[in-house]
């Protein structure tokens, strides 16, 4: 890294965590480095979050979603810093509230052990943190629906 010189009494501007963050989004969509340090990006200027691995048990779609919203919680958390309400939104609305959504609108079972237990892993941690959720119902139907079928001679 350059050495950077200031003069006495000059002030610099403390450059955010946040900032930077906005400035690799932009870069790895294409915009401009400029765009992104003076405002933080458009939710469709960000690229797109990356899937947690699954160790366990590929295939199973409440598996799939309950790693998509830790890994958006993951990201809103590392980037959210200081920003004011306006800007968390934004930064919400493209990192946990997709698969948030996703898990509040689901209907079906979960299709593996992993996923069954990782539902009731997120209820635990949603009513430690939170209280509750719209989320709590979908996910406890999706594992007691496992546990039934598993449970069946």
């Amino acid at each position: 890294m350059p050495k950077m010189h200031v003069s006495a009494g000059a002030t610099v501007p403390a450059i955010h965590r946040r900032t930077i963050l906005s400035g690799i989004a932009a870069l790895a969509t294409g915009a401009g480095l400029h765009r992104a340090i003076a405002a933080p990006p458009a939710p469709e200027d960000l690229p797109a979050l990356p899937r947690a691995p699954v160790a366990t048990s590929a295939g199973d779609p409440v598996l799939d979603l309950v790693n998509r919203f830790r890994v958006g919680i993951l990201a809103y958390d590392e980037q959210a810093g200081d920003s004011d309400d306006a800007a968390c939104h934004r930064l919400a609305a493209v990192t946990f509230r997709p698969p948030m959504a996703e898990i509040e609108a689901w209907e079906g079972p979960a299709t593996t052990r992993a996923g069954a237990m990782a539902a009731l892993r997120l209820v635990n941690d949603d009513l430690r943190d939170c209280g509750s959720s719209d989320m709590v119902r979908p996910l406890v139907a999706a594992a007691t629906a496992y546990f039934d079928t598993e449970l069946r001679p």
